[in-house]
């Protein structure tokens, strides 16, 4: 259950790490923004290819996240059909346990009906023995 577990985080932890990727991508395209607007040497080209770069670096890792979370998703519904597969499964030990009970519970009444009438034959047999030993 704990490697399920882990299973299921590490998804989590590298979308985390793609959304701090991201973050930083969008910084650094603000920073470059900011350097093309105050730029007047002529390197406007150079810039733009660096944050066409880094855009798509952006868009590589929000898709890459996007897969990830899908992958949470199916993990998350996998694991919510193994918990209702369980519920059932424990609902089923439970009325076992039910019928246990109450079979232990007629045996028992039936135990002491049969111990009640050996008794009594018991008591017919001393009497009878009794009454034969008093006729001789």
């Amino acid at each position: 259950m704990m490697l399920y577990l882990e299973q299921f985080l590490h998804p989590m932890k590298q979308f985390s790490l793609l959304q701090l990727k991201a973050n930083n991508s969008h910084q650094q395209h603000e920073h470059f923004c900011n350097i093309v607007i105050h730029d007047s040497t002529g390197q406007n080209s150079k810039i733009i290819e660096l944050l066409q770069k880094n855009t798509n670096s952006a868009v590589e890792a929000m898709q890459y996240g996007k897969t990830l979370a899908e992958q949470c998703v199916e993990k998350a519904d996998i694991a919510g059909k193994a918990l209702e597969k369980i519920t059932v499964e424990v609902s089923a030990i439970s009325e076992t346990n039910y019928m246990i009970a109450s079979a232990a519970d007629e045996q028992k009444t039936v135990s002491e009906e049969i111990n009640r009438n050996a008794m009594n034959i018991n008591g017919i047999a001393r009497d009878s023995t009794e009454d034969a030993s008093l006729t001789l």
